[in-house]
């Protein structure tokens, strides 16, 4: 058992009250394929911080996300750590059709995967256009979705980066201003994922409270106060006019 890792159930026990099964890639599997997998798969509780897919290491395993977060990590040759994508319940976790795992694959949170062989996958792929094609769409979009977020951090000062991120958040869970935003990333990773120090991230955390833009009751939540101010912060077209405001005041 790999070092984390903490095996519940065979994923056929599992199966019936899976979360993540009427979705993602076993929805599309006939009852017989996905029956005989299930069978040879695994349910693990992994803890925040292990490593589920080591860089340059074989890939053997393939991971079905039920709950948590996943971070895809690049270690330079210097040793140096930059998260590239995060990984949702329901995403794939391992690259089926690769020899070699070209980057690193890390539980940002505390997480629950399903587990099976790169093997099987891989022969589900080969065998059936249907699957494959739904996985390479799922491939597309997952590549889409970082190019768009490389494009989205460009150019971006860290308290813009910052403000984008909150805001990005706030998006997506279709909140109002006053409601608090879990935060489920340490703030090492957050701060390699938006491409920063920890210190930095500090400074323009504090930055955006000093400005009433945010609050943080806890260490798991940013309570945003001023929706308006952190879209200007956060959007090109937003951060001109927050700036022009800026002058005015000054």
């Amino acid at each position: 058992m790999p070092p984390g890792f903490q095996y519940l159930t065979p994923a056929h026990l599992h199966c019936p009250v899976c979360p993540v099964a009427k979705r993602g890639l076993c929805n599309k599997l006939p009852r017989s394929d996905l029956a005989k997998i299930a069978n040879r798969s695994k349910v693990a509780l992994l803890k925040k911080g292990t490593t589920i897919l080591r860089q340059g290491e074989q890939c053997r395993r393939i991971g079905i996300v039920i709950s948590g977060i996943s971070k895809i990590v690049y270690y330079s040759k210097e040793g140096a750590k930059t998260v590239l994508q995060l990984g949702h319940s329901g995403e794939l976790v391992g690259a089926p059709l690769s020899q070699v795992n070209n980057f690193a694959t890390e539980a940002a949170t505390d997480m629950t995967i399903c587990f099976a062989s790169a093997n099987s996958i891989n022969s589900l792929l080969k065998t059936h256009n249907d699957i494959s094609l739904f996985y390479f769409s799922r491939m597309q979009r997952s590549l889409e979705a970082g190019h768009m977020w490389s494009v989205k951090m460009r150019n971006r000062t860290s308290l813009e980066r910052v403000a984008f991120w909150i805001f990005d958040q706030m998006s997506r869970s279709l909140l109002s201003k006053g409601t608090s935003i879990p935060v489920r990333l340490s703030r090492r990773d957050l701060s390699a994922y938006l491409n920063m120090s920890e210190e930095t991230l500090c400074r323009s955390l504090q930055t955006l409270i000093r400005e009433n833009v945010i609050n943080l009751p806890s260490s798991s939540g940013v309570e945003v106060c001023n929706v308006e101010k952190l879209e200007l912060l956060a959007t090109r077209d937003g951060m001109s006019k927050y700036k022009q405001r800026q002058v005015c005041l000054a």
